[in-house]
This record gives C-alpha cells, structure tokens and sequence, in this order.
C-alpha cells in the first residue's frame, strides 16, 4: 500500500490530472467493497445474511452517491463556486458537493466497518451481538440476556 500511495502521489504532482486521482482512489477502495460479499457467501442464516445485504447496499450506495458528487463537482467547479455566490447562505452549502462527498463516503466506510465487525461476530459463533439502526446510524449493540 506505502508503494501505491508513493506512486500514485508522484504521478499525480507530476501530471496534475484529476481523473488519474480519482481512478487511483477508487481502485484502493474496490477491496473494501468486495471482500465483505465474499465473506456473506459463508454466512448459513438466510436472515442475517438478508440484513447485512441490506447493510451492504445502504452502504455502497452511500459510498457511491458520494464518489459521483465529488466527481460532479470536480468536473464543473467554476459552475459550482458562481452558482454558491448567487445563493443565500444556508442555502448555498447545500452546494459544496465536496462536503457531501467526505460525509456520503464518511458514513459508507463507517457503515462498512459495522457490516464487517457484526459478521466476523457471526461468522466466529459469537451471537451475543445485534446490529440496530439509532438516529440513522448503523450500531453494535450486546443484546440482553433473557
């Protein structure tokens, strides 16, 4: 990974190409999303295996929604920097689709670490653990003992 990252920022300062940056992080990201489907096929309950897929998907698509938001902003900046000045400002932040990036991706990649932690919970026979949705937010919790 130290090599990737070195390679990739060297080219990057050499060529100053946004598109290249983008490629780059989103192939160090692929493995974050492919491993865990992997790990699912080993799950035996078909209901925990309906729940983390969802998890899964609700992730991913936040993850996703996010990379196009950025990707959008990157390709129409100027549009974006004019069109922010034109609106009042709550509204206008709506606009920083980069923001929305780090938030979308930032909620995916916390998603992901739950979705992980839950089934290595499983998939190691321990099933003292539940995850349960609070405020939107994915969480862990030990469920009570009866």
């Amino acid at each position: 990974m130290l090599i990737y990252a070195v390679f990739v920022t060297v080219v990057y300062v050499r060529v100053r190409n946004p598109v290249f940056h983008e490629v780059c992080y989103a192939l160090c990201v692929v493995p974050f999303f492919i491993l865990p489907v992997m790990h699912m096929m080993e799950l035996k309950d078909p209901r925990q295996s309906k729940r983390l897929t969802r998890l899964f998907l609700l992730n991913i698509t936040s993850y996703l929604t996010g990379f196009l938001l950025w990707n959008i902003e990157n390709r129409n900046c100027v549009y974006f920097r004019e069109l922010r000045k034109t609106l009042p400002y709550p509204v206008s932040e709506f606009f920083q689709l980069h923001g929305w990036w780090h938030m979308l991706t930032g909620f995916g990649a916390y998603g992901m670490i739950v979705h992980q932690q839950y089934m290595h919970s499983i998939l190691n026979g321990n099933h003292d653990f539940d995850f349960v949705y609070r405020f939107g937010l994915p969480l862990i919790v030990q469920k009570k003992r009866e």
